[in-house]
């Protein structure tokens, strides 16, 4: 069944079993106005909230709510990484439900460690080193928040594991997605140095850093990072494109290094070129950037906002900043204010039944959306 049939498939399928959820999906797109960021915040975060709930498996965020098959088990990677965001969504709103339930959640992160130090997927249940590096945000933010001593435990071991596995290049080759090396590990290299510069351990910065340094050699003259894909063969998505700089902006917030910020800036600025008269960048690009999925990623376009916000406040540019704007106020346009399972959340793709998603609401998505808005307020996103 080739990429159309599937899509469609999957539309009729969330047509047939949520025709209520499935029309309401679709009339977000016709909402128009200034949008309450502040509310938007209160509802993305609300969704979360309904993502633990409902998780049946646990204290994490449920990986998704499926217009085809409902919610989902809980998801370790981004369960790590929602942690940080709600602490952030706390203290903004100065709302403690949000904290109670990050707490809630890395509790949960504790339970599930490897005797190793690693995390796993929750398909195969097999060692990733992507996971475990998202879940290392979650706890180096636990501990520097609560200064309890099991998050401090348990974050050495996961950078233990990490600097283990590591290839002698910089890279993770074992341990990683679909078993090759990716640029968007950048993020986990982030979270290693984090973690060092908390337990005082010197070799896991040295280790996060070799990894940025591989990352950056993978840079091709057009901007293009070499191994942002999930697999051979396939064009990156935007969502992964924006991971590598993402690990740049956090490495740079960490060690001040200029190096990093360049490599952020001039990443920006690539993209920044790329985008269409919305201001808007489309979901899959090849490595010569040509335009290969004309649809929208909706994870991908939240974290872009981020990423100019962070270079706005580095370089003082206006139009980052107004860019991240936009892409933000459309978000919050899309963001889902009916239906008990959906309202707070965001589709994964645009239009709904996309590539990348396909009548999915990602909590992920909902976590870069809230950075981004909170960015765009202002609020301190640590």
């Amino acid at each position: 069944m080739d990429m159309q049939a599937k899509q469609l498939t999957k539309l009729c399928l969330g047509i047939l079993r949520h025709p209520f959820y499935t029309t309401l999906a679709f009339g977000s797109y016709s909402k128009t106005g200034m949008p309450d960021l502040a509310a938007s915040v209160r509802r993305g975060a609300d969704w979360l909230l309904k993502a633990q709930e409902n998780a049946p498996d646990g204290q994490g965020y449920s990986r998704r709510y499926s217009l085809i098959t409902g919610w989902d088990r809980c998801y370790i990677e981004t369960t790590g990484y929602i942690v940080p965001t709600l602490l952030n969504v706390s203290q903004y709103l100065g709302a403690t439900q949000y904290r109670e339930s990050a707490i809630r959640a890395a509790n949960w992160l504790l339970t599930v460690q490897t005797a190793e130090g690693a995390f796993t997927d929750i398909d195969a249940y097999t060692p990733q080193v992507f996971d475990t590096g998202q879940v290392l945000l979650g706890f180096n933010r636990m501990f520097r928040d609560t200064r309890d001593e099991r998050f401090l435990s348990a974050l050495i071991k996961a950078g233990r594991w990490l600097t283990d596995v590591q290839e002698v290049d910089g890279s993770w080759v074992r341990f990683a997605y679909n078993n090759r090396p990716h640029a968007y590990y950048s993020r986990v290299a982030a979270a290693l140095i984090e973690a060092g510069q908390i337990a005082g351990i010197e070799e896991y910065v040295a280790a996060g850093t070799r990894n940025l340094e591989w990352v950056a050699a993978q840079r091709q003259a057009n901007g293009y990072f070499r191994f942002s894909e999930f697999k051979p063969g396939e064009d990156a998505i935007l969502h992964t494109i924006v991971y590598v700089l993402e690990g740049f902006s956090m490495a740079f917030d960490l060690t001040a290094g200029r190096r990093w910020a360049d490599m952020l800036i001039d990443g920006a600025e690539v993209l920044a070129r790329l985008s269409n008269e919305d201001g808007f960048l489309y979901s899959q690009y090849d490595p010569e950037w040509g335009t290969t999925n004309m649809e929208y990623c909706v994870t991908g376009l939240a974290q872009y906002a981020g990423i100019c916000f962070d270079v706005a406040n580095i370089v003082g540019d206006v139009g980052f900043r107004d860019r991240g704007s936009r892409i933000v106020e459309n978000l919050c346009r899309w963001q889902q204010d009916k239906g008990r399972d959906i309202t707070g959340t965001l589709q994964s793709s645009v239009p709904l039944w996309g590539y990348y998603g396909g009548m999915e609401f990602f909590n992920w998505n909902i976590k870069f959306f809230l950075d981004a808005v909170l960015k765009n307020l202002g609020a301190p996103v640590k």
